[in-house]
Formats: C-alpha cells, sequence, structure tokens
C-alpha cells in the first residue's frame, strides 16, 4: 500500500500523461525540431557541392543532346535536373509554405493552413467543410493531396511571395498532367 502523498503523486503524474497524449498539438519538443533543422542544414552544405557538379554535368549533356537534334533526351535530361533542383530545396520550400493561405478561386473563398508537420487543412467558406490532407512533393511538383476527395491542387511559390494554385479535379486528371483550371490563381488573390 502506497503513502497518500506518493499515491496523489502518481495519479497526478499518470493523468498528466494521459492529457499530454491526448493534446491535439503532439508537436515534438522545440529543442528536437531544432536539432532536426541544423541537422538538415548540414547535410544541405555537405551535399550542395556534389548536387552542383552534378547539376553541371546535366547542363553539359543537355547541350550535347541539343546539338545532336535528341531533344527528348534533353528534356528528359531538363526533368532530372528540375527534380535534383526541387529535392535540393525541398526542405526550404516546404517552411515557405507553412502558415494560413486565402483567397478567391473561381469566385470560391478558399482558406488552407499548412503545418510544420505536412497537414493541409483546407476551410470550404460555402458549405464550412474541413477537409484535411498532405503536402507532398511528386517529382517536382508540390501538391495539396486530399484522401476522402478527389481534387489535387499543385502549388509553387511565386517570386513575390504569393501562392500560385493548378485544380485538377480528379487524381487522374493530375496524372495525365490536365489541370481542369488552367489558369493558377494570381498572385495576389492568395496571400498569406
Amino acid at each position: 500500500m502506497l503513502p497518500l502523498g506518493l499515491h496523489r503523486l502518481l495519479i497526478s503524474s499518470v493523468g498528466s500523461l494521459l492529457l499530454a497524449s491526448l493534446s491535439p498539438a503532439n508537436e515534438p519538443p522545440a529543442e528536437l525540431k531544432q536539432a532536426q533543422a541544423q541537422f538538415q542544414k548540414e547535410v544541405d552544405f555537405a551535399l550542395r557541392p556534389m548536387r552542383g557538379r552534378y547539376v553541371a554535368r546535366l547542363q553539359t549533356l543537355k547541350r550535347t543532346l541539343i546539338s545532336k537534334g535528341d531533344l527528348r533526351g534533353a528534356v528528359a535530361v531538363q526533368d532530372e535536373i528540375d527534380l535534383t533542383v526541387a529535392t535540393a530545396n525541398e526542405t526550404e520550400i516546404r517552411a515557405k509554405l507553412v502558415g494560413t493561405w486565402t483567397g478567391e478561386f473561381k469566385g470560391e473563398r478558399r482558406s488552407y493552413v499548412v503545418k510544420t508537420d505536412g497537414t493541409v487543412d483546407w476551410l470550404k467558406h460555402d458549405n464550412g467543410l474541413l477537409v484535411t490532407g498532405q503536402l507532398q512533393r511528386r517529382g517536382k511538383d508540390f501538391i495539396f493531396f486530399w484522401e476522402t476527395i478527389e481534387e489535387t491542387h499543385r502549388v509553387s511559390l511565386t517570386e513575390t511571395g504569393g501562392l500560385e494554385m493548378d485544380v485538377f479535379i480528379s487524381k487522374d486528371a493530375y496524372a495525365n498532367g490536365s489541370p481542369i483550371y488552367e489558369v493558377p490563381l494570381s498572385r495576389s488573390a492568395i496571400k498569406r
């Protein structure tokens, strides 16, 4: 049998642990996030020279293929360059996408909240529905992917700090590269 004070301490500790595990944030400690960010910076710094040499070799190969008239090969090499650059910048791009984005799209007001863990909440203002999805990288694209609905949104940052979006009504349309709405959001339409 435990003494009364120790019993209360044990119940209080278990209760605190249960509350912490039920909290919606469940964010990792700030120190862990800081260590992960520092590690990623060091990895990026170490790989930068190798990546730069690789891209330079690919640029040379692309010029050679163009001079030989192999445009298909040159396009494949350019795709590899784009993928390499996107991969190198992924951490930076993901960090810049974190936040709340709002705007008008085809007469519908939309709000997106991109979180540090890669989840994306989409508030549909017309019906108040909240849909949760994921920020994913597919090749050189960054997309908002929704399990529960067919739409896929390809997003890209603009030079002015805005967000452009192509909307694909079905996952097949995204796979085929055919957005339903050909014109991305204007730079001023979605803002932080």
